[in-house]
């Protein structure tokens, strides 16, 4: 009894650990999917996105709470040409 109980067990934890397996891929491939989605509604939005306004929230240099138009190519990061 105790032999078909603890094969019983082992069938269940493999049918609950494949059934895990399938949820990870599936949603895996799903989100992948949105991803593709996503990326090509915004290729569509590029001409909109030509000027940006920031706004200053903390700074040493300038007034929080006031605004920079910025047009052309944005890079952001820690390089001097940034």
């Amino acid at each position: 009894m105790t032999e078909q109980l603890l094969l019983l067990f082992q069938v269940l934890f493999l049918v609950l650990l494949y059934l895990f397996l399938w949820r990870i891929l599936r949603n895996t491939n799903l989100d992948l999917a949105s991803a593709g989605k996503s990326i090509k509604e915004l290729e569509g939005t590029k001409k909109i996105l030509d000027e940006a306004l920031l706004i200053v929230i903390a700074s040493h240099s300038l007034t929080p709470g006031s605004t920079i138009l910025a047009t052309g190519t944005i890079s952001i990061g820690r390089a001097e040409e940034n």
